[in-house]
């Protein structure tokens, strides 16, 4: 690796409290990684009526670990104390990391708890596969997940006879810099260091982009690599960058899935291009 005058710079740009270990991680590999979290998430207050127990429900989405979080602590306060889950009733998320609170918890089944494999998409196009490989008929689906966002596979159960409905556990809003933030992201700027900037949603993309403005860094755009965990926000990268008519952005941006490990190959190897 480079020596620390010429290391490169990652951007981590996941909500606070997800980029500590990928942070630590860069680090020890010569790496130096600047914490800036564009979006900020937030409880929201829930409602039984709009957001049922799992008895009440064949298939609860969780489309994150933290819509995972909030619901288990909804599902602590309105169980007086006998927290369970049915056999009957599965629990569904985009991919493993999101799955972990459900497997913590420690009163799901095993058998309950489905999501696509490490090695395929971690979407909601892959969900759907591995929920129709299930072979059962889904009549009354909740889907746990911020105020905000895509709602694809709902429809698509929707489409074919479910009783869906939405409980929003938390909000997302555009992070404030600190000072030292920005400047930290300044100095990179005016730097000869290669820049690699880590996305992982087309929100996050955007709030980032608004924090760029305010502090008159969009130069970002142009001096920095990218890594996204999915094509749908490497396209709202592509949408910035191409203000300025990169003709090779397409060089400059990897996919790959939102695991740990494969984050980090990813941004090892498009650093050291």
């Amino acid at each position: 690796m480079s020596d620390a005058a010429t290391s490169p710079l990652v951007v981590l740009t996941r909500p606070e409290g997800r980029n500590e270990g990928l942070a630590a991680r860069l680090r020890d590999s010569g790496f130096l990684a600047l914490e800036m979290p564009a979006l900020e998430i937030f409880p929201l207050p829930i409602d039984l009526a709009q957001c049922p127990l799992p008895r009440a429900c064949d298939l609860i989405i969780f489309v994150s670990a933290n819509a995972a979080r909030l619901y288990l602590q909804h599902l602590a306060l309105h169980s007086d104390g006998r927290v369970s889950w049915p056999a009957t009733t599965l629990a569904a998320t985009v991919g493993e990391a999101s799955a972990r609170p459900l497997r913590e918890a420690g009163f799901i089944p095993d058998s309950c708890i489905v999501h696509p494999p490490r090695e395929t998409s971690q979407d909601s196009e892959a969900l759907l596969r591995v929920l129709q490989a299930t072979g059962r008929t889904f009549r009354h689906v909740l889907v746990v997940c911020g105020e905000s966002g895509r709602t694809w596979l709902g429809d698509r159960l929707q489409e074919q006879g479910a009783i869906v409905r939405r409980c929003p556990v938390y909000g997302r809003r555009a992070a404030g810099w600190t000072a030292n933030q920005r400047e930290g992201l300044a100095v990179g700027l005016r730097s000869q260091r290669v820049l690699v900037g880590l996305f992982t949603s087309s929100e996050g993309v955007e709030a980032f982009h608004r924090n760029l403005l305010a502090a008159a860094l969009q130069i970002f755009w142009r001096r920095a690599r990218f890594v996204a965990i999915h094509e749908r926000v490497a396209n709202r990268l592509r949408l910035f960058a191409e203000v300025d008519s990169e003709p090779d952005f397409s060089s400059r941006v990897k996919i790959c899935l939102p695991a740990e490990d494969a984050i980090f190959e990813t941004v090892r190897r498009l650093a050291s291009q």
